[in-house]
């Protein structure tokens, strides 16, 4: 357990699975407009986002979605070139070894002069429904499957990576931590026009809407490692003293829950990502009109809820100062009897604890709000012609809480939706802010009388960042509409 808890604090914390998008990666259309295409969002692809929007007034239809399906993975700091160079190396006597990176340190080094974070985030949507009935309403159904995450690291942690034990270094690893969740969610949503029952905006705002959603939230697995203090010395004699104390809360199923005992580690299999831990509730709101009779706009909060984890929710703490000589070879020892050392371990003190333990996380509440304006309203660009229509899009998100599938830094969303031959769409788009700071989006579609069809991503300009590609995302969307 010793061995286990001290891989976990130094290797284990930083692993990338984590996510704080924000973007709606489940819809390829807002992906492609890098965020901004809320206002134009219907159906079941409103929901999440634009809740009020999730019917079209007026009008009685239905839509199916279906292979519907997104994920995003980004970081703030390393580069392809870096894992490549590094985690990829060279081959040596065999065996696979880290480039040498000496001439490139100090440029590693000042990427991680602040904080830096891995994340990603993925959503499949296996079923999805929406109905539009005239004078009573829209209603949605989905289905969704999610996984969010965030991963911190710290420069000390690159010392230890490009540096390796060396004797006489010190790192200081305690601002490195780790949190990962697991969700599905039953969703039912409702939109209906409330014109007149709001009379002192007639004449600001027509075409008012009003919507709403219910989550039922299933937590699959939860996994948060907090570490207060993680520090590792070496002395020049080669003698390691590791200094820690970390709290773990996890939650799953039986063999979720028995993940961290040494004795069942070999015996963890798949099935502990879709038996429920915790469940929990969320609620969608938002409304949306048409500013001036001409100007669509939607203001929107999402996600407001929690899920409470219950099954097999499991507190991990401790503390220890452990010193101990790694095992080594001497250098140009190669004989097969001496190719294996073990730890030699000095002193120990260590204290685990272990309890069950119930707990709550919030969801990645979501303030949204966004605009739309045709080309031709736009003063000096109307007078151009154009074939097809040109619509321009913008969006503002601000998380109200801070969870792996979001940040406290505000986004700022503009693009455009090119259609031609009334069937085709050419999209883009640009964001600033959010963890991600920058992202050019690129994607288009097709939509006809029974199927649409959306391909985007939110990270175009990556296939321009060569050998500094540090992100991607893919989103894909089918619709079947049912006049």
């Amino acid at each position: 357990m010793k061995k286990l808890i001290i891989y976990t604090l130094l290797v284990f914390t930083f692993s990338s699975g984590a996510a704080q998008t924000g973007l709606h990666h489940s819809s390829a259309k807002n992906l492609s407009m890098a965020g901004a295409a809320g206002v134009s969002l219907s159906g079941w692809e409103a929901v999440g986002l634009n809740p009020a929007a999730a019917g079209q007034p007026g009008k009685s239809r239905a839509s199916i979605g279906t292979l519907t399906a997104g994920a995003m993975v980004t970081n703030t700091a390393l580069s392809f070139k870096f894992y490549g160079d590094y985690f990829t190396g060279e081959t040596v006597n065999g065996k696979l070894v880290g480039k040498d990176l000496d001439p490139h340190k100090k440029d590693v080094f000042d990427r991680f002069k602040d904080d830096q974070d891995v994340s990603a985030a993925g959503t499949v949507i296996p079923f999805a429904a929406s109905m539009d009935w005239n004078g009573v309403g829209s209603f949605s159904l989905i289905y969704a499957l999610k996984a969010e995450g965030k991963g911190h690291f710290h420069q000390d942690l690159m010392k230890l990576w490009l540096n390796g034990v060396e004797p006489g270094s010190n790192f200081d690893l305690g601002e490195n931590y780790l949190e990962t969740i697991m969700r599905a969610e039953w969703v039912l949503g409702y939109s209906r026009s409330i014109a007149g029952y709001v009379p002192f905006l007639d004449g600001l705002i027509s075409n008012l809407n009003a919507g709403g959603a219910i989550k039922l939230e299933q937590g699959l697995n939860y996994f948060n490692l907090n570490v207060t203090k993680n520090t590792l010395s070496v002395s020049a004699d080669r003698i390691q003293r590791h200094q820690f104390d970390y709290t773990i809360s996890m939650a799953g199923n039986e063999k979720y829950g028995n993940w961290f005992r040494s004795d069942e580690l070999d015996r963890v299999t798949e099935d502990w990502f879709f038996t429920p831990a915790g469940y929990g509730l969320g609620l969608d709101l938002g409304v949306s009109g048409n500013l001036f009779k001409t100007i669509p706009i939607f203001v929107s909060v999402t996600d407001i809820g929690w899920i409470n984890w219950s099954q097999n929710g499991t507190e991990l703490s401790g503390s220890g100062d452990i010193t101990y000589l790694p095992a080594f070879r001497e250098p140009g020892d190669d004989t097969p009897e001496k190719a294996v050392f073990a730890d030699t371990t000095l002193s120990s003190k260590y204290t685990p604890t272990r309890k069950k333990k119930e707990f709550t996380t919030l969801l990645p509440t979501m303030l949204n709000a966004g605009i739309s304006l045709p080309m031709k309203s736009v003063p000096f660009l109307g007078r151009f012609w154009v074939p097809g229509e040109i619509t321009f899009y913008g969006s503002f998100q601000q998380a109200l809480v801070e969870t792996p599938a979001s940040s406290f830094i505000p986004r700022v969303s503009v693009g455009g939706d090119w259609k031609l031959g009334g069937m085709w769409h050419v999209r883009t788009g640009l964001s600033g802010g959010g963890k991600e700071l920058f992202n050019w989006g690129l994607g288009g579609g097709i939509e006809t009388k029974y199927v649409i069809f959306d391909l985007g991503t939110a990270n175009f300009h990556n296939l321009f960042a060569g050998s500094d590609f540090r992100r991607t995302s893919v989103s894909a969307t089918l619709q079947f509409l049912i006049p």
